[in-house]
């Protein structure tokens, strides 16, 4: 626990230090992936307003190779914000190749937990979001949309606290894919609490599409 509080300070330090700009990271009660994560890039991606217009700005300084990609951005930004930069970061991780000496070197959005006051992780390999356009209907899948005000499974409303245990009833169906519908003008931390949320369910039966379709 040590370890990892001063990982979380050598953390914001690094933040403040990064060409003076600040990133404030999402911050929930849900506790994530808090191992230490060697041999990693971390990607930045901060919050400005130039014109009284929000804009994203991407550090360009590191690159990923093959190495763990850890996602630091900041809390106040939305999907449509950084949706492009993180696809493109996505595909690029993967036409790279993404093994290291016979390891899988995953993807990871960082926020912190504040019932432990620690830097949690969510495995977020493979994700890229894509239009809504693209979402096959013709397929049979249990649809999760997220706007600002609301969530709802299968189009009926349901809070996220909720969610784990609607999500659980299906745990005795066949095979099923989940696929996320995102407003685009979902706030990031709003996204990272779904994700993490989500991240604590355990059923074979289910599996999320990789691509989640931004409205």
């Amino acid at each position: 626990m040590i370890r990892l509080l001063f990982y979380v300070i050598l953390l914001q330090l690094a933040i403040q230090s990064c060409d003076k700009k600040n990133v404030k990271l999402p911050l929930n009660n849900t506790k994530g992936i808090q191992d230490t994560i060697y041999d990693n890039s971390k990607i930045w991606i901060f919050y400005s307003v130039k014109a009284k217009d929000t804009i994203a700005k991407l550090n360009r300084k590191n690159s990923i190779g093959n190495t763990h990609t850890i996602y630091n951005i900041d809390k106040r930004l939305t999907l449509k914000h950084i949706k492009d930069y993180v696809t493109k970061i996505q595909s690029k991780k993967e036409k790279s190749g993404i093994r290291s000496n016979g390891r899988y070197m995953h993807s990871y959005l960082s926020y912190v937990d504040t019932k432990t006051n620690t830097l949690s992780m969510i495995l977020f390999d493979s994700v890229k979001f894509r239009p809504l356009t693209e979402l096959k209907r013709d397929i049979k899948q249990l649809l999760i949309k997220q706007t600002a005000r609301k969530l709802t499974l299968n189009d009926a409303e349901i809070s996220i606290t909720e969610l784990n245990n609607e999500l659980v009833k299906y745990k005795d169906s066949l095979k099923q894919k989940v696929s996320l519908i995102l407003d685009a003008n979902l706030p990031y931390d709003k996204y990272v609490y779904l994700k993490a949320v989500l991240q604590q369910l355990k059923i074979d039966s289910l599996s999320f599409n990789v691509n989640e379709f931004i409205n």
